[in-house]
């Protein structure tokens, strides 16, 4: 994952360096190559379409983040703007260049991390053509991860539900380490779920599209905490 970071104040610019670390470190998932922009001319004049998300502050000299966002808008209009500010009244204002989030500074760590959450999911998303190669009796199948809605191991046999069942073998440990997206969780040693197709949490079960599906204990919060950053 490729993050631009555009903010004359180098102090934010390391707070939001050492959430990345801390995220990376609690998601198991890569530290995200990180490039910093003093200001917002320097960002637009050496813009490249290489970055998943760019975060941009709104309160800084020469060109503002409006401004630049206008421009980066102009270039690039699918990568995914986070606006940040000390300034509140800016909101409404952010979110006509399609913002996917405004965060006020000093931005808190719970705040960025749920906002992280959301927005990885949107990019895994977009990979729509993203799939999972299945071994079947029948050869190998191509499951697209958007339609795959959970993989449970019963016996010594793997099973797919998606748009029909498919049956394979091999360890749901292995499915879990090729399953990288984060709308997939695993809720016991058994079961792993798309979190796009969960319509309930009732106790410990939890309803994926009228299927209950027991949670572990030790899965629990993870499930819990996953489904809160959807």
């Amino acid at each position: 994952m490729k993050i631009a970071i555009v903010d004359d104040d180098k102090a934010s610019v390391g707070v939001l360096r050492g959430y990345f670390e801390k995220f990376s470190a609690e998601t198991g998932r890569a530290l995200p190559e990180i490039t910093e922009f003093c200001d917002g001319v320097d960002f637009v004049e050496n813009y490249r379409s290489i970055y998943d998300i760019v975060f941009l502050d709104i309160d800084m000299p020469i060109m503002d983040g409006f401004k630049a966002a206008e421009r980066l808008r102009e270039m690039d209009p699918d990568v995914f703007v986070v606006f940040f500010t000390a300034l509140a009244s800016y909101a409404a204002d952010g979110y006509s260049f399609d913002a996917c989030d405004f965060m006020l500074k000093p931005v808190l760590y719970a705040r960025f991390s749920s906002s992280m959450k959301r927005i990885m999911r949107k990019l895994y998303a977009r990979c729509a053509d993203a799939s999972i190669a299945v071994r079947t009796n029948y050869g190998m199948k191509y499951v697209p991860l958007s339609k795959l809605v959970w993989v449970e191991t019963v016996g010594h046999k793997l099973y797919f539900h998606a748009e029909e069942t498919l049956t394979s073998w091999g360890s749901l440990k292995e499915v879990a380490a090729r399953l990288t997206d984060p709308r997939f969780v695993r809720i016991n040693n058994g079961c792993i779920v798309n979190l796009d197709y969960v319509t309930g949490l009732h106790g410990n079960e939890l309803d994926v599209g009228g299927t209950l599906l027991m949670i572990s204990r030790g899965c629990k919060r993870d499930v819990v905490s996953r489904l809160a950053g959807i």
